[in-house]
């Protein structure tokens, strides 16, 4: 972290140094002290966390710092990160960092097959050792996959729309995204005890955030018009509360009805009728 920090911050010297890098129409950066103190703080925690192991990550915590540092050193006059700088390149790095991100997400989903190789290549390699293949495994990853999917499409649906970006965008976007992560760790231990209450409350739960997250990202958009492309309705962006309600019923039923299990995901079946009815409804 700390060398990742330094090199953030020798990029903003460089930038400073030669403002001809910058794209057209961004003012030169005045001050780099953000990074410069995000970077002591790091060497601070290196060093609490080596003289007192006790405290381990938790020296991380220092990091929440920075911000009211960087205010106060800027007190009575704007500060560089104070100033949001805004282009359309930067929402395109937004799109493309999330679509990464669920790429290695269903990548990573299938690394407990691939481990399965070599026990097929010790049996033989026919036929029946592939179908010893514990079949746990391949359902856990076929339905896992194809639910990323169905989360992934509204997702890109609503940063179609999307025309600009904001902090808050930023972080929604990066909450989905931690529970797209978490995802394989839900499929992995779904897979080694499938009919564990536990587990099957861990795995829908998961997707209970990610669906969360839409509806907050929605959310944020509709009290942003600003962010929106032109021409973009209200009403196309209210669809993500229906799959979040339901998975939460799931949820619920799930944690009180194990023997059910992950067929109470088959209530997501329902989200094409109540969408046609509440669009029935806005129309009248």
């Amino acid at each position: 972290m700390i060398v990742a920090s330094a090199a953030t911050l020798a990029m903003q010297l460089i930038l400073r140094r030669d403002p001809d890098l910058l794209a057209p129409g961004v003012e030169p950066l005045r001050s780099a002290s953000h990074s410069v103190i995000v970077l002591a703080l790091l060497a601070a925690a290196l060093v609490l966390a080596v003289t007192v192991p006790a405290v381990n990550m938790f020296a991380l915590f220092l990091l929440l710092l920075s911000g009211p540092i960087d205010r106060l050193a800027h007190r009575g006059r704007p500060s560089a990160r104070g100033r949001q700088i805004r282009t359309e390149r930067g929402l395109d790095r937004l799109v493309n960092f999330s679509d990464a991100t669920v790429a290695i997400a269903i990548t990573i989903l299938v690394l407990p097959l691939v481990q399965l190789a070599p026990e097929i290549a010790r049996e033989g390699g026919g036929v029946g050792a592939v179908l010893d293949v514990p079949l746990d495994s391949l359902l856990a990853f076929a339905l896992s996959f194809a639910l990323i999917a169905v989360f992934w499409v509204p997702h890109h649906r609503i940063f179609e729309l999307a025309g600009d970006y904001d902090a808050g965008l930023v972080w929604l976007d990066l909450l989905w995204l931690a529970s797209i992560a978490f995802f394989p760790f839900a499929t992995s231990a779904l897979a080694q005890l499938p009919d564990s209450r536990a587990t099957i409350g861990l795995y829908i739960g998961t997707m209970v955030v990610m669906s969360g997250a839409l509806v907050l990202i929605e959310r944020h958009l509709l009290r942003r018009p600003g962010l929106l492309r032109e021409g973009v309705g209200r009403v196309r962006l209210t669809r993500a509360l229906v799959p979040f309600g339901l998975l939460s019923l799931a949820l619920v039923l799930a944690l009180l009805l194990p023997a059910v299990g992950l067929w109470w995901l088959f209530l997501l079946l329902l989200q094409r009728p109540i969408w046609l009815l509440t669009a029935r409804r806005g129309e009248r």
